[in-house]
Parts: structure tokens; C-alpha cells; sequence
């Protein structure tokens, strides 16, 4: 008959089916006052609907009790229960080897095949019952889930280990050029740490979005929030607040963090309006859609100059190649100007890590 979505069978021959192997002081296990025919039927209900079943035979392998087959097979109706007729000649005489050998052997056997696409794993052990004849029991499970769930897992590991060489790539460098281009121990530490800051803003936006991407506007935010731009400057956001990729994400994010604290710079700070805008709109170039960002700070928010040389570099050469982007900058009386084009999306994965920071 029929109990949720699996097949139950019992053999015309056989006893009633008795609770078996209850240790009654284990701390996972226990049996009252119910009868064999209650357990047995809260047991099948517990299984119905599962990814488990469960069969049982005795020494001879002749069938008891089928339970909750996955749905590739079924039980035969009018025919000799046996291996080979409930799951085909190829898969039914392995498991009948490995039934034959757990008899011999009294070792538990495992099995693992495919079937309509679905992984399905036997386990083969004895069920011992007090002053019964040693019967076979075959738990089956459908892993399919467990062994997806395993190697996504095993994806997001090594792709963790993939980004993490990255960054402290990334910070090496960062570390290498600020000190190779500050003139003493306090400026190499100031720079440093706002670019430290840096990365980890644009890391936690990343983060946030499950590592799919960063809005440029929340990172452009973060940023200006680390250089504290946002007390006395007036920030404008225009145009389309697009999703950067996360090697954008990360390099655009330092860009962001250079242009931020050139143009708050206290010592140049003057009285009146002062004001930082960034726009963003999306352009087709060559049949490919590219991004155009422009920074924009106005008079009295500091001279433009990065805080070092190495800012002129990130700006003008190591954040652009990082995108596959052209950068112009220009300074003016109206103020800084940094405009930066770069295609929206990569062609192609490239195998190849580019360095973002160059090397002395």
C-alpha cells in the first residue's frame, strides 16, 4: 500500500514486524508502554516524505518490509521480491554481493549510485534482534541535496582562499608603495591606514550584497564617511547609482578614497559653499556599454593632491588599468575634476590576476 510518498511493502510470509535494538538507556532512545505494531507504524509515518528508506530481509535476503523507495523504483507487483526486480540487473547484483558479503562477514557494507539523476547512497548493516535470527537492514538515502550543498561549499572555500590571496596582495602592495613614496614614519602610517580603511569599506559593501556587487553610490558614502567629508561638505550624487563588480568595487573604492581626502583637506578649507558631486551615467562605446564617473570638488575643499605621490599613481594608472578604464584629470580655478570611463561589465573571466599595484 501506499503512505506518503513512498512505497511500503511487508512480506506475506513474514512475523509482524517487532521494535528492535531499543537500548533503553541510551540518552537518544526510549520505549514506553507502546505496543510493536504502534512503534512500527510511528515509525513509518516518521519516514514518509523523507529522502530515507528503508528495507529489511533476513540471512536468505528474502524480503520483509520495503519502505519509502525513492521514486526510480518501485516495487513489483506478482513477482519474487528480490534485488535484481526492484532495482534492474546492474545496480540489484551489487547490492546483493554486498548483502552476500555483510552475511559472510557481519562488516557493514556502503553503496553509492546514480539514478535519474539523483545521488542515492545504501547502507548495509545487521539488525540484531534478542532471540531472533540476524536479519539485514538497508538504509537508503537520497543525497543529492547533502552532495550539492558539499561541493558549493567547497566552491565558496576555495573562492574565499581565491580572495583572500587577493586582498593581502592588495595590501602588500598598498603597504609597499605608501612607504616607498612617504617622506617619514607619520605620513606612511597616515596613509596607510586611510587606505587600509579603504579596502575594508569596500569590503563590507561587498559583503553586505553577498559578494555579488557594490552600488556605487553606498560605496562612494563609506568612503567620504572615512575621510569625514560629510561634516562640512556638501555631497551631491547624480546619474544612475550603478552595481560595480567586486575587483571595481575594490579598486574604485580607493580612487574614491584618494579624491575624498584630498578635497577635505583642513588646513585648505576656506569659508563659503563647498561641495563634492559624483556622477554616473552608462554609455555605449564601441557597441559595449562603459561607465562614465565624474568627481567633481569645488574651491575650498583642499588643493586636489592626493596625500602622497603614490594617490597620484592609484589615481591615474593603477585604478584605471584594475578596470580596463581611461582617466582624465584636470584642476581649475572651479575646482578638481576626475573623470573616469571603464567598460560596465568584463568580456571575459581573465585566468590571470592583474597586479592592481605596480612594483618598484
Amino acid at each position: 500500500m501506499s503512505i506518503g510518498s513512498g512505497v511500503f511493502a511487508k512480506g506475506r510470509n513474514c512475523e509482524a514486524i517487532w521494535c528492535f535494538g531499543v537500548n533503553s538507556e541510551s540518552s537518544q532512545s526510549w520505549q514506553g508502554g507502546a505496543d510493536d505494531n504502534e512503534v512500527i507504524g510511528a515509525l513509518t509515518f516518521g519516514l514518509a516524505g523523507t529522502d530515507c528508506g528503508v528495507t529489511i530481509q533476513d540471512r536468505k535476503l528474502s524480503y520483509r518490509y520495503i519502505f519509502n523507495l525513492p521514486e526510480c523504483w518501485q516495487v513489483p507487483s506478482g513477482k519474487i521480491l528480490d534485488d535484481v526486480s526492484i532495482y534492474g540487473s546492474h545496480l540489484g547484483e551489487k547490492l546483493a554481493l554486498a548483502k552476500s558479503a555483510l552475511v559472510a562477514t557481519a562488516e557493514p557494507q556502503k553503496l553509492t549510485t546514480m539514478a535519474r539523476d539523483r545521488i542515492i547512497s545504501f547502507s548495509v548493516d545487521q539488525l540484531l534482534v534478542p532471540n531472533k535470527p540476524m536479519l539485514v537492514i538497508t538504509k537508503i538515502h537520497d543525497i543529492t541535496h547533502a552532495r550539492k550543498r558539499e561541493a558549493t561549499l567547497r566552491t565558496l572555500l576555495l573562492e574565499l582562499s581565491h580572495r583572500s590571496k587577493n586582498l593581502m596582495a592588495i595590501i602588500q602592495g598598498l603597504a609597499t608603495q605608501s612607504a616607498k613614496y612617504s617622506p617619514s614614519l607619520e605620513s606612511f602610517l597616515k596613509s596607510f591606514t586611510g587606505r587600509l580603511h579603504a579596502v575594508s569599506g569596500a569590503q563590507d559593501v561587498l559583503v553586505d550584497s553577498n559578494w555579488q556587487g557594490a552600488k556605487l553610490f553606498e560605496l562612494a558614502r563609506r568612503q567620504l564617511l572615512l575621510a569625514e567629508a560629510d561634516r562640512d561638505t556638501n555631497v551631491v550624487f547624480e546619474g544612475e547609482d550603478i552595481e560595480l563588480d567586486p575587483n571595481q568595487s575594490l579598486h574604485i573604492g580607493l580612487a574614491l578614497h584618494e579624491l575624498a581626502m584630498s578635497a577635505v583637506t583642513p588646513a585648505q578649507k576656506v569659508s563659503g559653499f563647498k561641495r563634492v558631486s559624483l556622477k554616473a551615467r552608462i554609455q555605449k562605446v564601441a557597441d559595449r556599454d562603459h561607465v562614465m564617473l565624474e568627481w567633481n570638488s569645488a574651491p575650498g575643499l583642499g588643493d586636489g593632491k592626493p596625500s602622497d605621490d603614490f594617490g597620484s599613481v592609484l589615481l591615474e594608472k593603477v585604478v584605471p588599468a584594475a578596470v580596463s578604464g581611461v582617466v582624465r584629470k584636470k584642476q581649475t580655478k572651479d575646482g578638481v575634476t576626475w573623470n573616469l570611463t571603464f567598460p560596465l561589465r568584463p568580456e571575459t573571466p581573465k585566468p590571470k590576476r592583474k597586479r592592481p599595484l605596480p612594483r618598484e
